[in-house]
């Protein structure tokens, strides 16, 4: 099995600084699936919901239909609300002005050859909105939504992340 998760010290300092988070656990059955781990080694897995005052920020990768939270592998050189920032900078082009640690998912995927287990650490985001409302988009599709959201076919840990931050 491979671990990787922050360093004792981070998840310790995220506890302190709420000490009322619930860490909900997944797990993934991709039996189905070789898993190419052939990937720079990274500390878990930032999610980030950036509240606008028109909706939620999703993004759609170019050639699927599921839309996700922005979300990416926190560096081995970066603290996880660094990641969350940087996340909203790549993935949509947003600079935010507040990011709150809100929940942290205990992921474990299991594929044919090894089971991957990563912490996901869920920040509750906010961001001034461009004067024209617009995203910069990167190679996704970024777009905000709020009416819409039960009609969307989220992931279960995406709409979980939404309602621990909304």
């Amino acid at each position: 099995m491979l671990l990787e998760l922050p360093t004792a010290d981070e998840i310790d300092d995220m506890a302190a600084r709420v000490p009322s988070l619930t860490v909900r656990r997944y797990e993934f059955d991709l039996l189905d699936h070789k898993i190419d781990l052939n990937y720079t080694p990274c500390k878990g897995e930032v999610m980030i919901v950036t509240r606008r005052d028109d909706g939620v920020v999703l993004v759609k990768s170019k050639g699927t239909v599921m839309w996700t939270l922005p979300a990416a592998r926190i560096r081995m050189d970066e603290a996880p609300e660094d990641a969350a920032r940087r996340v909203a900078k790549e993935r949509c082009g947003l600079d935010l002005t507040e990011a709150n640690l809100k929940a942290l998912y205990d992921v474990t995927r299991h594929y044919q050859n090894v089971s991957v287990k990563r912490l996901f650490v869920v920040y509750g985001c906010s961001t001034e909105m461009d004067p024209d409302g617009s995203l910069a988009m990167s190679t996704d599709e970024c777009a905000v939504h709020f009416d819409d959201l039960d009609k969307l076919a989220l992931e279960e840990i995406d709409a979980q992340a939404i309602a621990d931050c909304l």
